[in-house]
């Protein structure tokens, strides 16, 4: 069995409030069955069994939760079975799993036929669901921004709050000083380095960080360096972002020693955001040229060693395309630009429009 064949952790946990309600009225049905069931005296079935049919249907339903996460990432894949799956476990070697298959025949666009089976290998029991859901339309949302600027630091620590659904957490560091940047968390989960470019003249870089599917409410974000540096950090919160390749190319870079400063994004995917972050050397009062918007701006640090960090988002890019995001600065000085390009899920979150137990 491949590594999919296992739910992760908390995969059950990204349904809508929908699915939650069928849990809740499956429970109901399945309790008054069986208090049904010891009203009529029936002494036939046994206790066992009847709790492997209420905990099969449970299963089938954290499967169809997971047919909806899938399905509003890629809707298109509904079609012929194309989300189709057989023995999902849900906990390796539990025997408890479930099975998929789903289709798309009469139904509109964005609309999918779930047909999920729950089975529970001690009691030998299965139970099944079949529901008709429903995908929303693609697009990325700005949910939040928030900055913070330190001196002569070798950590930075500051509060963002996230929230929404398909959520990626963006991190621009604009540094000066001979160190490097160590690790960058949110509550204590590792971000992944997107990018960094460095203007080695004076020992300046610009840096973008980001995290899938961070927790939503309040985030404690925490940059850690090699020694002691001057940083202006800050964060993008976006939802709506494709969870399995949230990034559509590498990063790109671009450094100099100019009155401007400017990085060309590459991007291969419609309706795309753009974040760039720029580092410079000097206090430097950056202006965000053309239709972007500048989500932060600061200084620090003392006069010969000073940083400025600006961060600026353009989108949705459509059609695909290359986009430059530039910035006039107040004085001639070195700098350094990092940016990268977000992909949007395929689809916005899956709800359920009906749904039914199937009766043998």
């Amino acid at each position: 069995m491949d590594s999919d064949a296992v739910l992760a952790a908390g995969t059950s946990q990204r349904g809508s409030a929908s699915v939650i309600a069928v849990l809740l009225l499956v429970a109901v049905v399945s309790f008054l069955l069986l208090v049904a069931t010891d009203m009529a005296g029936s002494g036939a079935v046994d206790t066992t069994v009847q709790e492997a049919g209420v905990d099969a249907l449970l299963v089938a339903e954290s499967g169809l939760e997971r047919a909806m996460y899938r399905f509003s990432a890629s809707p298109a894949a509904c079609a012929a079975n194309g989300l189709g799956e057989s023995n999902i476990e849900l906990v390796a070697g539990s025997g408890r799993s479930f099975s998929l298959v789903s289709d798309a025949t009469g139904l509109p666009a964005l609309q999918c036929r779930l047909t999920v089976t729950g089975q529970v290998a001690s009691g030998n029991a299965s139970r099944s669901l079949r529901a008709i859901v429903s995908a929303g339309a693609a697009g990325i949302a700005v949910d939040g921004a928030s900055n913070h600027a330190r001196a002569n630091q070798n950590a930075a620590s500051w509060l963002h709050t996230v929230a929404g659904v398909n959520r990626l957490l963006l991190v621009g560091l604009s540094v000066r000083g001979s160190e490097t940047t160590s690790a960058v968390s949110a509550n204590g989960v590792p971000l992944t380095r997107a990018g960094v470019r460095l203007n080695a003249a004076a020992a300046t870089y610009a840096e973008i960080w980001y995290l899938l599917n961070p927790a939503p409410g309040s985030n404690t974000l925490q940059v850690t360096f090699s020694g002691a540096v001057n940083v202006v950090a800050g964060a993008l919160s976006l939802t709506g972002v494709d969870q399995l390749s949230p990034l559509s190319l590498p990063a790109a870079g671009a450094v100099g020693t100019s009155t401007s400063a400017a990085v060309t994004v590459a991007n291969a995917v419609n309706n795309a955001y753009v974040l760039a972050v720029l580092a410079g050397a000097g206090g430097l009062a950056p202006v965000l040229g053309g239709t972007g918007v500048q989500q932060w701006s600061d200084f620090t640090g003392g006069f010969f060693t000073r940083v400025t960090g600006a961060g600026a988002r353009f989108g949705p890019l459509s059609p695909a395309a290359p986009v430059t995001l530039s910035w006039t600065l107040n004085a001639a000085a070195a700098w350094a630009a990092v940016g990268v390009a977000v992909v949007p899920a395929a689809g916005g979150t899956a709800s359920i429009i009906s749904w039914s137990e199937i009766v043998p």
